[in-house]
């Protein structure tokens, strides 16, 4: 099993615990957001301060890191656009222990946040700080997360402590999905306009039309996703619950059923159980490293079958969530590898369901 390969075994760790309240503003694009973090301290140092990431805010100015990436890559979308399309945090108040403390953006990196502790957090303590913020949406135009007329796919949006393991892990937002988090409580009570629908990666209860609560353990990562129509669908597989709005291809449910469960007994072989119950896949994370090859050809001349198309899709991106939610935190100079365990798993997976498909498909048998 690969599994064993991945990292090196974690000692255990009380969770950091998030308690959040969050009501969505849809005319300004907005999120008023009351936030409880209890962070405890996994090391063995004495911490003087906290630092936390506050990602939503690098798209305050095109002159953040991650202007200047989108510059790099000659994407020239962010540094024109409207300051309506720019996402910020507006922090309003934050307390320690229920005092008033100061906070600030360090050595220019406005994408983090420095707060000072009055009394020293020695190795297992515990320190609770409360935040009230607003969160500006900005436009998925950008990174394919955020907002589009009124549909909400949010990732990487709320403030999260930093990762101290000797160091601080700090991490500018730099388009690459690769934040760094201590595994998470989360406990959610959600508030939206009646027409919305509610999918996330924690576990979802409606309370009413227009609250839902939320929950999860031992999570990295926090998604959430609001729109005027219902867009994931949900399979019970053998192993867990797979929830995926990568849904633009039609074949039977059933055969979706039967390749889900052959894909994560297939992973579960190579790369361990599962942590959790639920797996949300969205399709963003397919968009943004799509499977070259199937991609490449014009959809007329239907090179591949699609039940192959859907199949080596959704193992791709499955394969990647699986990885990322299995292994201990992200760390941003590993990343290599766990693209290349991501290939690995896919050339394993084509020799052993499809080893007679060719890279053009059915092409391949045309003349010329």
């Amino acid at each position: 099993m690969l599994f064993g390969l991945l990292g090196s075994p974690v000692l255990f760790a009380q969770n950091d615990q998030i308690e959040m309240h969050i009501t969505l503003d849809s005319a300004s694009q907005s999120l008023n957001i009351q936030q409880k973090i209890t962070y405890y301290n996994r090391s063995l140092d004495t911490l003087k301060h906290v630092y936390f990431h506050d990602w939503n805010h690098a798209f305050s100015s095109k002159n953040t890191t991650l202007g200047k990436r989108f510059i790099e890559n000659y994407q020239k979308k962010f540094f024109f656009a409207k300051e309506k399309d720019r996402g910020s945090t507006k922090i309003k108040n934050l307390l320690i222990e229920n005092q008033p403390v100061n906070w600030e953006r360090p050595d220019g990196s406005v994408d983090c946040i420095k707060v000072a502790l009055a009394n020293s957090l020695l190795p297992k303590d515990s320190v609770v700080f409360n935040f009230r913020y607003t969160v500006k949406i900005p436009h998925a135009k950008f990174t394919s997360y955020g907002v589009d007329k009124s549909t909400y796919n949010l990732r990487f949006w709320h403030i999260v402590p930093v990762v101290y393991n000797g160091t601080w892990q700090r991490m500018n937002h730099l388009n690459m999905d690769d934040l760094q988090q201590n595994p998470t409580d989360y406990s959610v009570i959600l508030q939206v306009p009646k027409k919305y629908f509610v999918a996330s990666n924690l576990r979802i209860k409606k309370e009413s039309s227009q609250e839902y609560r939320l929950a999860g353990t031992n999570k990295q990562d926090f998604q959430l996703h609001l729109s005027l129509k219902e867009e994931y669908q949900s399979f019970n597989t053998d192993k867990v619950v797979v929830s995926t709005n990568l849904n633009d291809i039609e074949i039977n449910e059933k055969i979706k059923k039967d390749i889900l469960n052959r894909q994560l007994l297939f992973l579960e072989r190579n790369l361990g159980a599962y942590p959790h119950k639920n797996i949300f896949i969205n399709k963003t994370s397919y968009s943004k490293n799509p499977l070259y090859g199937i991609n490449q050809l014009p959809g007329f001349l239907r090179p591949f079958s699609d039940t192959f198309t859907w199949d080596l899709r959704m193992f791709k991106v499955l394969t990647q969530e699986y990885i990322n939610t299995s292994l201990p935190p992200q760390n941003r100079q590993h990343t290599w590898f766990r693209n290349g365990v991501q290939s690995f798993m896919m050339m394993q997976y084509i020799e052993a369901f499809y080893p007679e498909v060719k890279l053009i498909g059915g092409i391949s048998k045309l003349w010329g």
